[in-house]
């Protein structure tokens, strides 16, 4: 069993997912991971904080990996 928490984000993987990268910009070190590894996707991370740029864009396949830096304040 996993508990829920007021402020906890969830995140549902479709059927019909097929590799298609989302918007993770603004989405913390710890969400973007936790979303990542349910995408089943490799990936790499430079930095911390919050992301703010990616190497795939939002509804592009991700063929090999997908890159995402991150700083200490996301920045809109």
């Amino acid at each position: 069993n996993t508990s829920l928490y007021a402020g906890d984000k969830v995140y549902l993987l479709t059927n019909s997912y097929k590799n298609e990268a989302i918007n993770f910009n603004g989405m913390s070190l710890k969400d973007a991971k936790s979303v990542l590894d349910l995408m089943g996707v490799k990936y790499e991370i430079s930095g911390n904080g919050f992301v703010y740029e990616q190497s795939v864009k939002d509804g592009d396949i991700i063929k090999d990996k997908i890159i995402l830096k991150l700083k200490d304040k996301y920045v809109t």
